[in-house]
């Protein structure tokens, strides 16, 4: 089963999760094949222009190699850093943004998006 987009649910979890300061959403990415790299490409130059502005960061955004434990078969892992649950959803919810996240639904065959919080 391939996952593109968030259900409704998880993103109403998500706004209820009672957590203050940054969290870090972990992508991992399978692209289609003919034209899914270039529609990310558009994706990303747009998105990143966004998620600075709300005060996030890509901290890391690599081309995946192998499983070391366990299996799958990723094209990329993308690390973003936002201030804040809230400012996730500013993001998303922006005319920015939903002026260009078609691309990303375009460009990918499979997906996995987690949030996670920093521990220490």
């Amino acid at each position: 089963m391939a996952f593109i987009e968030p259900t409704g649910r998880q993103l109403k979890k998500l706004s209820e999760m009672k957590h203050e300061g940054p969290i870090v959403m972990v992508n991992l990415l399978k692209l289609k094949k003919g034209g899914g790299q270039e529609s990310y490409a558009k994706y990303s130059d747009a998105s990143l222009k966004i998620v600075q502005k709300i005060g996030g960061r890509v901290i890391y955004f690599g081309k995946y190699m192998m499983p070391v434990i366990g299996d799958g078969d990723w094209d990329g892992v993308l690390l973003v850093e936002y201030p804040s649950i809230e400012a996730f959803f500013e993001m998303v919810n922006s005319p920015e943004y939903k002026a260009t996240v078609h691309h990303r639904s375009e460009a990918l065959e499979d997906s996995r998006l987690w949030a996670t919080r920093p521990i220490a």
